[in-house]
């Protein structure tokens, strides 16, 4: 009998399925993150998406995975059963509730993005797409301010609709004003979450979120005047 449960690790750039892939199992992501990307009759990559740790993925109702799921950097993923899945579904409660929220997030940020996408200029849309990541990542109880996702400025730009010239340029812009850092290795360290939810227009949707409470998310650059 084929177990329920499989744990894998992933290198940085490696893939876990292709589109078009038979749909052989859905994930559970325990470490690290996944991007997910389509790409054109032409060989261009868009990048359509994103999982984080926590995050069950692949849920599709198609017989194959309608994207490309590579991991964005070191990764350990529990590929589930899909009898199995269905079976916890059916019967477990607890997991209901948990996919249901996790759908809710999901589906509350990528609304605000889609937004941004059509609404906002060049620095509402980076700023609103770094909040969006950390909003994903403290979705699941994870309140640092570091988000371990490799992405060039190419590939923000081809997700955001913006040339890499552009990203450079903003990216520069926050980190002049210590609202972000990024290290040798691609991190991205959200400085000042309260300054860069202005500039992407969320300030109040993050007050009522909760998301610049005095706690956790206190300016980092207040501490150094």
């Amino acid at each position: 009998m084929k177990k329920s449960k499989a744990r894998k690790q992933y290198d940085a750039g490696e893939k876990i399925r292709l589109a078009g892939d038979p749909v052989d199992c859905y994930f559970f992501c325990e470490y690290g993150s996944v991007t997910f990307s389509k790409t054109s009759h032409l060989g261009k990559r868009q990048i359509i998406g994103f999982a984080f740790q926590g995050d069950y993925f692949g849920l599709t109702g198609l017989p194959y995975f309608p994207s490309d799921l590579h991991a964005n950097t070191t990764t350990i993923i529990q590929e589930i059963n899909l009898d199995h899945f269905r079976h916890l579904i059916d019967s477990a409660p607890e997991f209901r509730q948990l996919l249901f929220k996790q759908l809710q997030s999901y589906s509350d940020g990528f609304t605000e993005l889609i937004f941004s996408l059509g609404a906002k200029d060049a620095i509402g849309k980076i700023a609103s797409f770094f909040i969006y990541l950390l909003m994903r990542k403290h979705g699941h109880g994870l309140k640092e301010k570091v988000i371990d996702i490799q992405l060039t400025r190419h590939e923000i730009g081809d997700f955001l609709g913006l040339n890499s010239a552009t990203v450079s340029r903003v990216i520069t812009k926050f980190k002049k004003l210590k609202l972000v850092d990024f290290s040798v290795d691609g991190q991205i360290q959200i400085k000042d979450v309260q300054r860069l939810s202005e500039y992407a227009d969320l300030k109040m949707q993050m007050d009522r979120l909760g998301y610049l409470d005095k706690t956790f998310l206190k300016s980092e650059t207040s501490k150094t005047r």
